[in-house]
């Protein structure tokens, strides 16, 4: 794996090749891509990219949410699905925090 940084090259070549439906494993051996799969995944994340065979969901967010998650992933240079995919993803390890934050009054 001869590249380490990300550039808008790059960055085309992955979103081309995930909405080719390539696997993450042949993307990842992509000549321009050339980097592991987890790097793969990270990446896509960050540009807000859905990869084959990952489920999504589809949600609608509050206005004042939406911003709230618009003005976190600016800072972070994410798009908004970036960043709300890696609130999620982060939230999910901790069943805790989800019934903390989501207090329903369901016995635990």
């Amino acid at each position: 794996m001869s590249r380490s940084r990300w550039d808008r090259q790059r960055d085309a070549r992955l979103a081309f090749l995930i909405g080719s439906r390539w696997s993450i494993e042949r993307i990842a051996a992509d000549p321009i891509i050339d980097t592991s799969e987890v790097n793969v995944r990270r990446r896509a994340c960050v540009l807000g990219l859905s990869i084959r065979g990952e489920k999504g969901i589809w949600i609608s967010l509050p206005r004042d949410t939406a911003e709230a998650f618009g003005r976190a992933a600016t800072r972070r240079s994410l798009t908004i699905e970036g960043m709300v995919r890696l609130f999620v993803l982060a939230g999910g390890q901790d069943a805790g925090l989800i019934d903390n934050v989501v207090d329903d009054g369901a016995p635990a």
